[in-house]
């Protein structure tokens, strides 16, 4: 999906707007027609599609990752070659796996061929959830269990994603390929997670410190957002009682949505409110667990990858 589709829409003429919305699905579409995918529809500047369907492919949830970030190069390839005058884009990305309903869907007078089922509506949801996380690609954890061996995968949240009630969706940030993968990508990760162990932990002062020893790191910053979340599902939770060390978590890392000081009363959830795309759930020690050492192996019941 394209960010801020409606601000660019708002602000260039239509002739620009149909051009650039050309030129994006023209090479996002061949990334994934490339990698083995199937376009399933344009749904105004988003792009659903599917892997093992209508033919079965291979290595479903390796192809669909590989596309995921692919997208990234090709986005830079867009924007570089884009007229003066046109805005430059960005974009988001949800994947997901599981059964879909394939075929004719419609009625007497006028069929599409096309899949529907809950895979579709969690990589959607995925995608949008990347408007809180402010990361992208977002992947769940039936994805990760099958590619953890070959990408680097950063656990981010367990949340009840928009328009569902029970169920908890692991959503990780799909990084890079753990072969390519830089020094710096690796720390960062590896600090974001112990960050959020001691967050779980209810180490205030641990993960202070570790917030404080990145300021300035751009691979570690791209989650600045992601600590607010988890720092305010730890507040809505009662996870932890909060004290004056825990206002200053996120305190170094810039954030789009401000920063926190100590002694902040900071009560709003930004995964709770209706207008948003998650919704926090309370979290047991399972939920917690989850990790990427827990992902390891690959997963055969798995099929059909969604990306949104």
């Amino acid at each position: 999906d394209v960010q801020n589709f409606s601000g660019i829409s708002e602000q260039n003429s239509k002739a620009v707007v149909a051009d650039l919305l050309c030129r994006w699905f023209a090479s996002f579409s061949d990334v994934i027609m490339d990698s083995g995918g199937s376009i399933d529809k344009y749904i105004g500047d988003c792009i659903m599609a599917v892997w093992g369907a209508p033919e079965p492919v291979e290595n479903m949830q390796l192809r669909a990752c590989g596309a995921a970030l692919e997208f990234n190069r090709a986005l830079e390839t867009l924007n570089a070659g884009l007229p003066k005058g046109y805005p430059s884009i960005s974009c988001r990305v949800g994947v997901h796996c599981g059964e879909l309903l394939v075929g004719n869907i419609g009625y007497q007078k006028r069929m599409n061929y096309t899949v529907c089922g809950n895979a579709c509506n969690i990589a959607a949801r995925l995608e949008q959830a990347g408007k809180e996380y402010k990361v992208t690609p977002l992947i769940s954890g039936e994805v990760v269990k099958a590619i953890s061996k070959q990408y680097l995968c950063v656990w981010l949240d367990a949340v009840v994603l928009h328009g569902y009630t029970r169920r908890v969706t692991q959503v990780f940030h799909l990084v890079t390929t753990k072969a390519s993968a830089t020094p710096a990508q690796l720390n960062a990760a590896r600090t974001f997670r112990a960050i959020r162990r001691a967050l779980h932990a209810r180490n205030f002062d641990k993960a202070n410190d570790l917030v404080a020893a990145c300021e300035n790191d751009p691979e570690f910053e791209q989650y600045a957002a992601v600590l607010l979340i988890l720092e305010e599902h730890c507040i809505q939770e009662s996870f932890m009682v909060r004290s004056s060390s825990a206002g200053k978590v996120g305190a170094n890392v810039r954030s789009p949505s401000g920063n926190l000081s100590e002694g902040q009363a900071t009560t709003r959830s930004s995964l709770s409110r209706s207008s948003r795309n998650t919704q926090s759930t309370n979290h047991t020690d399972e939920d917690w667990a989850f990790d990427e050492e827990d992902s390891d192996g690959d997963r055969d019941d798995a099929v059909a990858p969604v990306i949104a």
